[in-house]
C-alpha cells in the first residue's frame, strides 16, 4: 500500500501552520484567485510505510523531512542521503518517533536504512542548504553537521518526564523553485502577478485586545475592560464577543506560501498604540488604549508582500575551520542602521559552504567558530544586497597572536581575546591555558571588528576593549591619554596575609589576577564590579562579593582600598513564605553579615573561615519555628527589639559576635519604591535599576504612555514565586540577596511588572516577556561595546556632586 505525504517545505518555511497549507483560495474582497497549480506545487512524496521492527525501508526519495518524538533527555539524529540514525545520550530513550508520518523504533532498530535502489533524500538535495524549524518542543534543538551529514541535536535535559518534539527539515534549492512556481501562478484579477495581500481590520477599542490571524481564520483576544465594538475584517463584520474565532472557510485571509513575517503595517489610527507582531505562523495586531473615558475608534491596514525567494551560496576559504559551524545572518531594513537578526539555522559542511532562501533585501553574514582551543574564526561579509541567485565568498586571512602595548609600556603578554560577533549579542573569545598558550585569528580582510583584549606583565595588568580594522589587531594598543590607571591599597588595619587577587567583572566577562602594592590596572572602561580576596598566613581563605564603582575619565588614577576591620551587621524581617504550607504562612527572615570599610560583603560559602550563625531570643528562649503562631508573631513584635544574631568565625583568631538586627530601610529610585537590609545597598541599587530598566522596556515595547506619576511599590517574600499587579509587584527575597549583577534580569521581574500594566496570561505576554529579557541581553553587550559606559544611576550621582 502507498499513501500521499504532502510535502510543506514552502509553507513551513514561510511561515504559515499545516492547517494553512490547507486554505484552498482568499477572501473574495480581495478579487483575486490561486490556482489550483498553487496545491499541485506543495511537492507530494510517495512513502512506503515503515515497519522499523521489521526492517522495511522507506522507497521514494524525500525533498524535506518532517520529524517528530517523545524527548526524555538528549539525543541526536544523524541524517545522510542513504540513512537516518539515532544516536541516544541520556535518560529514556526516545518513543512515538516518525519521519514523514511514519512509525520508527530506534530503540529496536537504530539505523534507518534506505531501500536497495533508492536513497533516503533525493541525490539533487544539497545537505548544505539544510534548515530547522521547530514547530513545538519544550527544550532547544539544534541543527549540526557531521563527517556523513546532518546532525539533528534534541535537549530536553532539567525538565520532568518525556516531551513531544516536531520539526521539519528544509533545503533551499527545492523552497526556491517553489517559490518561483507560488508567485508565477498567484494571478490577481486582471491575470498580472499578485505583488501584495492587504488586511484591513476596523474596532471601537475600550482596553486592551489583539486580533491573530492565520491563513484561514482570525481570533480575537481580549485582554483588559470592555469588549470591543464594531469590529470589522476586510469588511466583514465580526462580534467578537459573541464567537472569538472568525473562520474564513471557505475563503482564506491570504493564500498559504506568503512570506507573513515580512508583513508591514501601512496605516493605523486610533488614540493609542496600535501595533503588528509578525512571528511565523500568523501576524497578531494588537490595540491598546488606556485613555479613561470611554472608547475609541482605532484602525490597522497591513500589508504582506508576496515575495521571491533567492538562493544564496555562502562559501568559505577555510573550510577546515567552519566545518560544522553555524552561520550568523542579520537584515536591514530600508535606511535602519541597525539590522534585524534572521534567527533561521544553518551550518557549513566539509567543503565550507552554506546555502539559504532569502527573500529580496540587504544583509550580511557571519562564522564565528573555535574549532580548536587556539583558533578563533570571526569571518562576515559587507552588505550584500540580494536580489537575484547570490554567491557571497567570506575571503580569510591568518593574524597570529596580537601583540598588545598600553602607555607607550614593553608589550604585554595577551591572556584574554574576544572577538565580537555581528548580532547584538554575542562574540568569540580565547583564553590563554596551558594547551593553547597562542592564539591564531582568522579574520575577514579589509574589515572592522570590536575587540575585548587582557594582556599583563609582571604588575601590570590591562583590560581594553577596541574597535580595529583587520590589519591593526596584530598589534593592539591604547595611548596613555585614553586609559585610567587603579592601583590598589591596603587598609591600616588589614590583615596580615600571604598573597590577595581581585576579580574584575564587567558586562561581557570577569578577568582576575594577583596583587600587591605595586600592582597597576590600566582599562578604558568606566563601570566595573570588584571583588577580592586574601589568603591569611595561617592558610585561610577570605573571600569578598563584588560591588559596583564608576572609575574618573582618561588621564586620571583611581585607588582602590582593600581589607580593613570587619563589622558585623545584622538584618531581620517578617516575611510571607506560603511554602510552609499555608499561603500566608509568616516566618522569621534573618542574616547576619561581615562588612569591610568599603561596604564589601564576606563571602561565607567561599571563605574557609568556618562561619556558624544562628538566630537567638533576648529572653534567652528558643526562637518560635515557622510557621509563626498569632502567638509567636506577637512574641517576636519587632526584631530589632526581641532577636539577637549570634555569628562564630575564625580569621587569624576566633571572633563570636551576637548583634541586634537592623530593620530593613527605604530605598527609592525614579519610579520603584522598596525597602532591604541597610548593608546590602548595592545589590538593591542593582535590582532598582533593573526594575526601571524592565519599565522602560516595556513601554517602549507596547508603547504605552507612562506619565510622570507612575510608581511601583516593590515588596518581598519568601515564597518561590511572584505576583504583579497595578502599582504593586512581589518578588523572592532571594533574588535580590543572591544577585550582585548589575545586568542580568531577575527571575520573573518582568512577567510580573506586565501585570502591573493591565496585561493577563497569554502567548502575546509571554513574547512581550521574552522580547524584554532579549533585551536585557542586548543592554549588557551594549555596555561591553561602549567603555565609556556608565549606567545611569551612577552619572546622576556624580553629577549631583559636582
Amino acid at each position: 500500500m502507498r499513501i500521499i505525504v504532502w510535502h510543506q517545505s514552502l509553507c513551513v518555511l514561510l511561515g504559515q501552520s499545516e492547517r494553512a497549507i490547507q486554505a484552498n483560495s482568499i477572501l473574495s474582497n480581495m478579487r483575486t484567485r490561486v490556482s489550483l497549480l498553487l496545491f499541485f506545487l506543495v511537492v507530494s512524496v510517495w512513502v512506503e510505510p515503515i515497519d522499523a521492527a521489521s526492517g522495511s525501508s522507506i522507497d521514494k526519495a524525500a525533498t524535506s523531512l518532517h520529524i517528530s518524538a517523545k524527548i526524555d533527555g538528549t539525543d541526536e539524529l544523524h541524517i545522510s542521503h542513504q540513512a537516518a540514525l539515532w544516536d541516544h545520550g541520556s535518560w529514556g530513550w526516545p518513543t512515538d518517533v516518525k519521519i514523514n508520518g511514519q512509525p520508527w523504533s530506534p530503540r529496536k532498530l537504530r539505523v534507518l536504512k534506505v531501500g536497495p535502489n533508492t536513497p533516503f533524500l533525493r541525490p539533487d538535495i544539497e545537505l548544505a542548504g539544510a534548515t530547522i524549524r521547530k514547530i513545538r518542543g519544550r527544550g532547544t534543538v539544534k541543527l549540526g553537521c557531521g563527517p556523513n551529514g546532518l546532525i539533528i541535536g534534541f535537549n530536553d535535559e532539567g525538565q520532568n518526564g518525556a516531551a513531544t518534539y516536531e520539526v521539519i527539515i528544509l533545503f533551499a534549492d527545492p523552497i526556491c523553485k517553489q517559490s518561483q512556481r507560488l508567485i508565477d501562478n498567484l494571478k490577481s484579477e486582471s491575470d498580472q502577478p499578485m505583488k501584495t495581500v492587504e488586511l484591513d481590520i476596523q474596532a471601537k477599542i475600550d482596553g486592551a485586545d489583539a486580533v491573530h490571524i492565520s491563513s484561514d481564520r482570525a481570533e480575537w483576544a481580549h485582554y483588559e475592560a470592555s469588549w470591543p465594538q464594531n469590529v470589522s475584517l476586510n469588511g466583514r463584520s465580526w462580534d467578537a464577543r459573541v464567537k472569538s474565532e472568525l473562520l474564513a472557510t471557505p475563503n482564506a485571509f491570504f493564500p498559504a506560501g506568503i512570506n507573513v513575517s515580512a508583513a508591514e503595517l501601512i496605516e493605523k489610527k486610533g488614540r493609542g498604540a496600535v501595533q503588528l507582531f509578525p512571528t511565523d505562523d500568523r501576524l497578531t495586531i494588537r490595540f491598546d488604549d488606556r485613555q479613561p473615558s470611554g472608547a475609541g475608534d482605532y484602525l490597522a491596514r497591513v500589508r504582506i508582500p508576496i515575495t521571491q525567494l533567492w538562493r544564496v551560496e555562502i562559501q568559505c576559504d577555510e573550510p577546515a575551520h567552519v566545518f560544522g559551524a553555524q552561520l550568523n545572518i542579520v537584515r536591514y531594513e530600508g535606511s535602519e542602521d541597525r539590522p534585524k537578526v534572521v534567527s533561521s539555522q544553518h551550518v557549513f559542511d566539509r567543503r565550507g559552504r552554506t546555502i539559504v532562501a532569502l527573500p529580496r533585501g540587504s544583509y550580511r553574514f557571519e562564522v564565528q567558530h573555535q574549532p580548536r582551543p587556539n583558533v578563533v574564526v570571526a569571518l562576515k561579509s559587507g552588505r550584500v544586497n540580494v536580489e537575484s541567485p547570490a554567491r557571497v565568498r567570506l575571503r580569510a586571512v591568518k593574524v597570529p597572536t596580537p601583540r598588545m602595548m598600553v602607555s607607550g609600556r614593553r608589550g604585554l603578554e595577551l591572556t584574554q581575546l574576544a572577538v565580537r560577533s555581528i548580532l547584538p549579542t554575542g562574540a568569540v573569545e580565547w583564553k590563554r591555558r596551558s594547551r593553547a598558550n597562542r592564539v591564531s585569528l582568522v579574520l575577514s580582510p579589509d574589515e572592522t571588528y570590536r575587540v575585548r583584549a587582557f594582556g599583563s606583565r609582571g604588575s601590570i595588568h590591562a583590560a581594553l576593549w577596541k574597535e580595529l580594522k583587520t590589519g591593526e589587531i596584530r598589534r593592539i594598543t591604547e595611548p596613555e591619554e585614553q586609559l585610567t590607571r587603579c592601583f590598589f591599597d591596603w587598609h591600616a588595619e588589614a590583615l596580615r596575609h600571604s598573597r590577595a587577587g581581585v576579580k574584575l567583572v564587567f558586562p561581557d566577562s570577569t578577568h582576575e589576577f594577583p596583587v600587591t602594592t605595586k600592582t597597576q590596572f590600566l582599562t578604558n572602561r568606566r563601570f566595573v564590579a570588584l571583588g577580592y580576596g586574601f589568603q591569611l598566613k595561617n592558610g585561610r581563605k577570605i573571600v569578598f562579593h563584588p560591588r559596583g564603582y564608576v572609575l574618573p575619565e582618561a588621564q586620571s588614577d583611581h585607588r582602590f582600598e582593600l581589607g580593613g576591620p570587619l563589622v558585623g551587621r545584622a538584618t531581620a524581617a517578617i516575611l510571607t513564605n506560603e511554602k510552609l504550607g499555608s499561603p500566608n504562612a509568616k516566618q522569621l527572615w534573618a542574616d547576619i553579615s561581615a562588612v569591610d570599610p568599603k561596604g564589601h560583603i564576606l563571602d561565607t560559602r567561599e571563605s574557609t573561615v568556618d562561619w556558624k550563625w544562628e538566630v537567638k531570643m533576648r529572653d534567652g528562649e528558643a526562637p518560635p519555628k515557622h510557621p509563626l503562631s498569632a502567638a509567636a508573631l506577637q512574641r517576636l513584635g519587632k526584631p530589632s527589639d526581641t532577636v539577637l544574631l549570634a555569628a562564630r568565625f575564625h580569621l587569624n583568631k576566633p571572633v563570636e559576635w551576637l548583634l541586634p538586627p537592623e530593620g530593613f530601610v527605604p530605598r527609592q529610585s525614579n519610579r520603584v519604591s522598596t525597602t532591604g537590609p541597610a548593608y546590602m545597598d548595592w545589590r538593591t541599587t542593582a535590582y532598582l535599576a533593573k526594575v526601571e530598566r524592565s519599565l522602560r522596556e516595556i513601554a517602549r515595547e507596547r508603547e504605552l504612555p507612562v506619565g510622570s506619576s507612575y510608581r511601583v511599590t516593590l515588596t518581598w517574600w519568601l515564597n518561590s514565586g511572584a505576583v504583579g499587579g497595578h502599582g504593586g509587584t512581589t518578588m523572592p527575597l532571594s533574588g535580590m540577596v543572591d544577585d550582585f549583577s548589575w545586568f542580568s534580569h531577575p527571575w520573573a521581574l518582568s512577567h510580573e511588572l506586565l501585570h502591573g500594566f493591565g496585561y493577563g496570561h497569554n502567548p502575546d505576554m509571554e513574547r512581550t516577556d521574552g522580547v524584554i529579557q532579549r533585551r536585557f541581553e542586548e543592554h549588557r553587550w551594549f555596555a561591553a561595546d561602549h567603555p565609556e559606559f556608565v549606567p545611569d544611576f551612577f552619572a546622576k550621582q556624580n553629577a549631583a556632586s559636582k
